[in-house]
């Protein structure tokens, strides 16, 4: 997994990036890592810090590889610790016409799960 960083600030983390050239005609192409002159993040193009920058492109990221089970850990840590809170605050979870009791709610159930609080 990598972290995109631009002006200091994390605004991604990818799988695997996107990286991209610009050709003479301005578009952009898949490159190689070797070759790159930056990385597309949803589809928007930006240069990458160290590599010759693209025409027209403004912003400038940085790309940090890391550790994807480490970031999968923090991401669950940091749900769990979203849903202990909002347990804790005593909602009523309804599930289309079922009302379900705080923390029971199953994971194999299909449809929308709506937290109502009162």
């Amino acid at each position: 997994m990598y972290k995109v960083f631009k002006d200091c600030e994390q605004i991604a983390i990818i799988e695997k990036p996107v990286y991209i050239k610009s050709l003479s005609d301005g578009t952009f192409t898949p490159a190689t890592e070797a070759d790159c002159q930056g990385i597309a993040v949803d589809s928007v193009p930006y240069n990458l810090f160290g590599c010759t920058a693209m025409a027209g492109v403004t912003e400038t990221v940085v790309l940090c590889e890391c550790d994807g089970g480490m970031e999968m850990k923090d991401i669950y840590a940091a749900v769990n610790n979203a849903v202990t809170t909002a347990n804790s605050k005593a909602p009523m979870y309804t599930y289309g016409t079922e009302d379900i009791e705080a923390g029971s709610a199953s994971t194999a159930a299909t449809g929308t799960l709506h937290f109502v609080y009162e």
